[in-house]
């Protein structure tokens, strides 16, 4: 096997990271000493997040509100408060964390859940320097993972959503690598985490993979509800909560509410006041429809790109997407640098649109921010301003998906065409 080796997008993609987190850097000075805002909660949610004894369990006034708020003593305990919106078998990955709480305390647990967190989100780097899947310069990509805006983010909710980082990515690369089976099970896992990702299954229809789209879906279904059979004759009653809890949390936050950053499409709209809640939902069926149909029709061979594609539809058509969602866009970054971008398919005509993959997932990923507001005194110092960023990648998504596709219907070319734009 050939050395593998960096390719354009990887270095398009550490140029404008680094130039987009310079300015971010610059930003924050302006935000905290000019205008007094808390750059923190211009992104996400405040430092002082409750949940938690501060004094005791928290760092400073901050509680990483997304792991305070939920504990259970025991596994058959029915879930209360903010656990109700998260699958039960997500206790899977919350549990060993609590068990060392009992036997030390608090913060050791804590801190060993937030290494392991770390350690997910870095998974996809390291698997792919380890396995010779892209010749990296580990320490330099390591720290761009690091400072990428998902980590911060999901790190600073400690939120669960960063375990499904490692089994997207190996779902990723197995499909790729026509592993069906080994794709499927990894799809499970990352689905226990968050359910929604179940989407990604449509890439088996692609294929014409019925039996594996068949064995995925009943083998999720059994796997994220049958924990549920703990508690008895409650276990219909408490599966039923859980899913009207969470279908009532995604309309909890309206398109039109400037704060907590929302990255859904839902928010192009709230941007002129339009309360279309449902508008995030048919758009991202519609565009998921527009990428199927290349493939499905006209037997498009799938690349990087439609995986990428589909990723990003699957993220941004929820109607409630806090900026910690875009660590999910980590393992997209890291594929797009194992595909050669110098290759094409023969008889395909180039799609000059792909380009601008690695320039939307950097944007993506750095942790820029744009208030609405900045006079001093303003309520945005202590309500938190409205993002223009995300809006302006949510529109940028939509761009590169409608111009992506649209080149795909062009006429096939005689022959294989070089991709040497890119």
């Amino acid at each position: 096997m050939s050395e593998p080796k960096t390719n354009r997008a990887s270095n398009i993609y550490l140029t404008v990271f680094s130039g987009a987190s310079v300015l971010s850097a610059a930003l924050a000075w302006i935000y905290h000493s000019y205008f007094r805002n808390d750059f923190a909660a211009l992104l996400v949610f405040h430092g002082a997040d409750g949940n938690c004894d501060a004094s005791t369990q928290g760092l400073g006034v901050h509680c990483f509100g997304d792991y305070s708020a939920i504990h259970y003593s025991n596994l058959f305990k029915v879930p209360q408060g903010a656990e109700i919106v998260y699958p039960l078998v997500t206790r899977v990955f919350r549990l060993p964390f609590l068990l060392i709480e009992s036997v030390s305390n608090y913060r050791v647990g804590l801190a060993c859940y937030l290494v392991t967190l770390l350690l997910a989100i870095l998974f996809p780097v390291l698997h792919a320097h380890f396995t010779g899947r892209i010749k990296l310069a580990l320490p330099l990509w390591a720290c761009i993972t690091c400072l990428n805006i998902g980590t911060l983010s999901s790190l600073d909710r400690g939120n669960v959503i960063a375990f499904a980082v490692p089994f997207m990515y190996l779902f990723l690369i197995k499909f790729q690598d026509n592993y069906s089976k080994s794709a499927s099970a990894y799809l499970t896992l990352a689905t226990m985490v968050k359910p929604q990702l179940a989407l990604l299954a449509i890439v088996f229809l692609w294929r014409r993979e019925i039996k594996m789209m068949v064995f995925f879906s009943v083998s999720t279904v059994l796997i994220v509800t049958t924990p549920y059979l703990v508690f008895g004759s409650k276990s219909l009653t408490i599966l039923r909560e859980w899913i009207e809890e969470t279908l009532r949390w995604s309309k909890s936050l309206s398109p039109t509410t400037n704060f907590p950053t929302n990255y859904s499409f839902n928010r192009i709209l709230g941007v002129v006041d339009i309360n279309a809640p449902k508008f995030s939902f048919a758009l991202g069926f519609i565009l998921l429809a527009g990428i199927s149909l290349p493939i499905v029709i006209r037997r498009k061979k799938i690349d990087v790109f439609d995986l990428i594609k589909l990723s990003l539809i699957l993220i941004c058509m929820n109607s409630i997407v806090y900026v910690y969602y875009s660590v999910l866009l980590i393992p997209l970054w890291v594929i797009l640098f194992t595909e050669a971008p110098n290759t094409s398919h023969a008889g395909m005509k180039l799609n000059r649109g792909n380009q601008f993959a690695p320039v939307l997932l950097a944007l993506a990923t750095a942790p820029l921010a744009w208030p609405s507001r900045w006079r001093i005194g303003d309520a945005v110092n202590t309500s938190g301003a409205y993002n223009m960023i995300p809006v302006l990648i949510s529109l940028s998504v939509i761009l590169f998906i409608v111009y992506t596709t649209a080149r795909d219907f062009l006429p096939q070319t005689s022959g294989a065409t070089s991709n040497k734009g890119f």
